[in-house]
């Protein structure tokens, strides 16, 4: 699937989504430029070695309007995403329509999101179909709530050995490692690897899950069996803030359209009882994998 596809969806307006939000004031912030991050998933995939591979891949689009909106006293910028497109039938799943996915704000390090906004984000139905939740799971939403009713989406101040959100029933997770990366347009970031493997990246997002973008921690059932990697970030004008290693091909002897992998933390993750990286499975011994602890004698 080439870029062509998606820069013409990007071309699209929010408007006519927004104007069906009689709750929403809109206006133009003309200091953001807005975002792109396209998203690769596949529920066919295997490890192999130190890669991935993943077959049937399809793709979903978000797209970060420069448009802004107003939720409860606070400007927002929305968030619109697009029918996800299956590379192996080379059409889109669903409606062609984009649609409203959740207003995000950024400050201070973090991205915040209206609690009830990001709640209807995850009842949405799945492609019209009648499923409840959808696009996430809303018994289990381990962001930190502040005093004003938001959500802290990501929070790239956190430090290793900070947790997000206790949920019973749940591992709480953590952060076990920060440091600072630079990708395609030069700039600094601070990258976050949490126990349960995932890894965040500033302005980028999570790369690797079975959710998306603005469901990372919290997927729904629906994605269960899925492996799901952030392919590329653009910004509006599609300069390359990210991009992925994975390649697809076409593999004959696996069938179809297959995604390799080299070199990105895509891979499980050990750790030590310290929170330290390990360079692979130990032999014997405690470690930790996914935010439980396993014994190996």
């Amino acid at each position: 699937m080439g870029r062509n596809l998606f820069f013409y969806f990007r071309q699209l307006t929010v408007l006519t989504v927004l104007s069906f939000m009689s709750t929403v004031v809109y206006g133009q912030d003309e200091n953001n430029d807005g975002f792109l991050w396209i998203y690769g998933f596949s529920n066919n995939w295997q490890f192999e070695d130190d890669a991935v591979i993943c077959k049937n891949v399809t793709y979903w689009t978000y797209t970060l309007s420069s448009q802004v909106i107003n939720l409860n006293g606070k400007v927002y910028h929305p968030i619109v995403s697009e029918p996800a497109v299956a590379i192996t039938r080379g059409g889109k799943d669903g409606s062609d329509e984009r649609w409203y996915a959740v207003g995000i704000r950024k400050e201070g390090g973090r991205v915040y999101v209206n609690y009830e906004d990001y709640m209807k984000y995850l009842s949405r139905p799945y492609n019209g179909a009648n499923t409840n939740p959808s696009f996430g799971n809303p018994s289990y939403v381990p962001y930190p709530v502040t005093n004003e009713g938001e959500l802290i989406l990501y929070d790239y101040t956190m430090e290793i050995g900070d947790t997000f959100q206790s949920i019973e029933g749940y591992n709480d997770i953590s952060v076990v490692s920060k440091d600072i990366v630079i990708y395609d347009d030069k700039n600094e970031r601070r990258r976050l690897t949490l126990s349960n493997g995932l890894v965040l990246i500033e302005d980028i997002g999570c790369i690797n899950s079975n959710g998306h973008l603005l469901d990372y921690l919290n997927p729904s059932p629906l994605y269960e069996g899925y492996f799901s990697y952030l392919k590329q970030a653009l910004t509006a004008n599609y300069n390359s803030i990210y991009e992925t290693d994975m390649k697809v091909i076409d593999d004959t002897e696996l069938g179809g359209n297959v995604v390799r992998k080299s070199n990105r933390s895509l891979v499980p993750s050990f750790y030590d009882l310290q929170g330290r990286r390990l360079q692979g499975k130990p032999e014997k011994g405690v470690y930790i994998q996914d935010g439980k602890k396993y014994l190996v004698k």
